[in-house]
């Protein structure tokens, strides 16, 4: 439902698009995590990160490419090697990010 993308740990993590912090915390699964409600319409999902960018909050506003972490291995992910995990949704439906990130 989604994709990892492995990155030496620390490596900071960009907004894909324009959008606000819908939640920013902890789940067992994800570690630390941000969700963005893109302008663009699809929810986006950032898991296991290190740390969160200092000051971000939910209800704040994110251009592209704004920093609002970095890489970590959090969550589930804790005895794996550092990696972002990233995934689109629209409603519940989840969209191959893959694809996205390759226009």
């Amino acid at each position: 439902e989604g994709i990892d993308i492995f990155a030496p740990l620390g490596t900071s993590v960009v907004a894909a698009t324009s959008g606000q912090i819908t939640r920013i915390g902890n789940t067992v699964r994800g570690g630390r995590c941000v969700w963005i409600q893109s302008d663009a319409g699809p929810l986006l999902y950032y898991a296991h990160l290190d740390r969160w960018q200092p000051g971000l909050a939910a209800g704040d506003r994110v251009s592209a490419a704004d920093v609002i972490g970095y890489v970590g291995n959090t969550g589930n992910a804790a005895n794996g090697r550092p990696h972002l995990h990233f995934e689109i949704r629209e409603g519940d439906t989840p969209v191959n990010p893959y694809a996205v990130l390759q226009e």
